[in-house]
């Protein structure tokens, strides 16, 4: 049970990282707030149709995570290696979209058929999504505007 919820305090930290300097990136390559957006709705739109497709197929949580985990690499690998381009960021933004529209859903099913405790424990995964949401963003400025590349 702790691997789970440290797997649900990693992934929202990550996430809230994420959320908070993808714009920043965008905006250092183009230099046009709008492009930001377009890119972030490019993610948005990902996340809701991967929950969509959730709605309509019943699939095995931990393959969805797995699948989840495979696209969320994918995107991180993508903008490591090519990240000076917004095609690029495009990509990324959709690989991210719709890892987060599989992997938040499968957690929070995991973590409450994971015992006889559902409340404890749908309060404890929302205490960690919580403190990762308010430490990632803190993060990932820190590191954006600290880290000469």
């Amino acid at each position: 049970m702790k691997t789970l919820l440290y797997t649900v305090f990693t992934f929202h930290f990550l996430f809230s990282l994420l959320t908070a300097i993808l714009p920043l990136l965008v905006y250092g390559i183009t230099g046009n707030p709008a492009s930001s957006g377009y890119v972030l709705a490019t993610f948005m739109f990902a996340l809701l149709g991967s929950r969509v497709y959730l709605l309509k197929y019943d699939v095995e949580e931990v393959r969805l995570l797995k699948v989840g985990l495979l696209f969320y690499s994918s995107g991180f690998g993508l903008l490591l290696i090519g990240s000076t381009t917004l095609f690029v960021f495009f990509i990324g933004a959709l690989l991210f979209g719709i890892a987060v529209g599989i992997i938040a859903p499968a957690l929070i099913t995991l973590v409450t058929s994971s015992g006889n405790q559902t409340q404890k424990m749908v309060g404890i995964y929302n205490s960690l999504m919580g403190i990762a949401s308010a430490i990632g963003p803190f993060a990932g400025l820190s590191l954006f505007y600290k880290v000469d590349t």
